[in-house]
């Protein structure tokens, strides 16, 4: 394999939107936590592997995220309909829920491991708000809010 850049595990999580920069974080907090109100808390399961944008021309390698992936897709278009007025596109293609786990330094093709990870389940109970400190050796992200999934389970 390539070389690869691992994520260090403090900063591993799954993206339901890439903002980039912002001038105004209170409005991006407050359209995030608009968002996630109407979702209940969300199980999860990390497991499987998988490369993007393939396994011969790789260049990010990423676990899986099952469980109640379509709630988490949800609210993740949620977020790009709430950002949108404040001036960010929502993304154009479909949500895959997946957390990275290496960059690789150049793109090539990776054998598909035959280990897997996981299952490892989890509740998410919100939206984390995050900014990227960039950095050697890695970035360090620090949380400015934590948006609750406010409705109750059914």
């Amino acid at each position: 394999m390539a070389a690869a850049r691992w994520v260090p595990p403090e900063n591993l999580h799954a993206t339901v939107a890439f903002i980039g920069e912002t001038p105004d974080a209170d409005a991006v907090i407050e359209a995030v936590t608009r968002a996630a109100s109407p979702f209940p808390p969300v199980r999860l399961v990390l497991e499987g592997l998988g490369a993007f944008p393939s396994w011969r021309r790789a260049r990010v390698l990423w676990a899986g995220l099952t469980g109640e992936v379509a709630v988490l897709s949800a609210a993740a278009r949620a977020v790009g309909e709430a950002l949108a007025p404040i001036g960010y596109e929502p993304e154009d293609r479909p949500y895959t829920a997946h957390v990275t786990l290496a960059r690789l330094r150049s793109p090539g093709p990776v054998a598909a491991a035959s280990a897997a990870v996981g299952p490892v389940s989890f509740l998410a109970e919100g939206l984390g708000v995050y900014r990227s400190l960039l950095g050697r050796p890695a970035a360090r992200y620090e949380r400015l809010a934590l948006a609750p999934f406010s409705a109750s389970r059914a």
